[in-house]
């Protein structure tokens, strides 16, 4: 998470998380929000009850 942080706050994305590795942040961009889930707290927002297997790169089977 710190370095996807680092790589938008340097293309000029605006934050104001005051942690390096919080489960999710918000940048600002100009009337629009980009938001960065660690992969762990989107498995569970995608399905609560039973979140997708994640592996080394992404996630399977999503439905």
């Amino acid at each position: 998470m710190a370095r996807s942080m680092a790589f938008y706050k340097a293309l000029g994305f605006q934050f104001y998380e005051k942690e390096m590795n919080p489960l999710i942040v918000f940048f600002d961009n100009q009337g629009t929000k980009l938001e960065l889930f660690q992969r762990e707290a989107l498995a569970k927002d995608i399905h609560a009850a039973n979140p997708p297997e994640i592996d080394s790169t992404s996630f399977k089977d999503l439905l």
